[in-house]
C-alpha cells in the first residue's frame, strides 16, 4: 500500500486531482447504485402504497359518516319487507285466496264461465299462481269485481 501511495504522491498535482475525482466518483457511483436507488425504489413504492391506503381510508370514512344513515335504510327495508310477508298469500292461503277472489265475482253479479288456476311461476322471492279466468257481465260489474279484488289485503 505504502509504494502505490509514494507513486501517487510523486505525480503531478493535476494527475493526483484527477485520481482523487476518479476515486471519489466510483464511491459516489457506488453509492448511488448499492444504497441511494434501491432506497428511492423503496420510497416511490411506499409512497404509492400511502397514497392507496389514504384513499381507501377516505372511502371508508365516507361510509362509516354514512352509517346512521344506513342503518335506518335497514330498518325501513326489514319494515317493508315484514310488511310484503304479510300482504302475500303463503301456500295454505292460496285456495282459500281464490275461493275469494270466486266469491267477489259471484257477489258483484259476474256469472264465471272459466275459472282455472295455472301452474305456479318462480319469480325469485316469491311466486306467481296465474289463473284464467272468463266471466259473463256488463262493465260496471267487470269493474266493481277487479275494484274489490284489488282491496284484498293478501293479493
Amino acid at each position: 500500500m505504502a509504494p502505490v501511495l509514494d507513486k501517487i504522491a510523486k505525480l503531478p498535482t493535476p494527475k493526483r486531482i484527477m485520481i482523487l475525482i476518479g476515486i471519489l466518483l466510483l464511491i459516489s457511483g457506488g453509492y448511488y447504485y448499492l444504497f441511494y436507488m434501491p432506497k428511492q425504489t423503496e420510497i416511490t413504492q411506499l409512497q404509492s402504497k400511502l397514497e392507496q391506503l389514504q384513499s381507501d381510508l377516505i372511502k371508508r370514512q365516507t361510509i362509516a359518516r354514512k352509517l346512521p344513515q344506513f342503518k335506518k335504510e335497514v330498518v325501513k327495508l326489514n319494515e317493508d319487507f315484514t310488511i310484503a310477508l304479510v300482504q302475500l298469500p303463503n301456500k295454505k292461503e292460496i285456495s282459500t285466496l281464490l275461493s275469494s277472489v270466486s266469491k267477489l265475482g259471484r257477489e258483484t253479479g259476474l256469472e264465471f264461465l272459466f275459472f282455472k288456476p295455472l301452474p305456479e311461476v318462480k319469480q325469485g322471492f316469491y311466486a306467481e299462481i296465474p289463473v284464467d279466468i272468463t266471466v259473463l257481465g256488463n262493465f260496471h260489474k267487470v269493474a266493481t269485481f277487479f275494484d274489490r279484488v284489488s282491496r284484498l289485503s293478501r293479493i
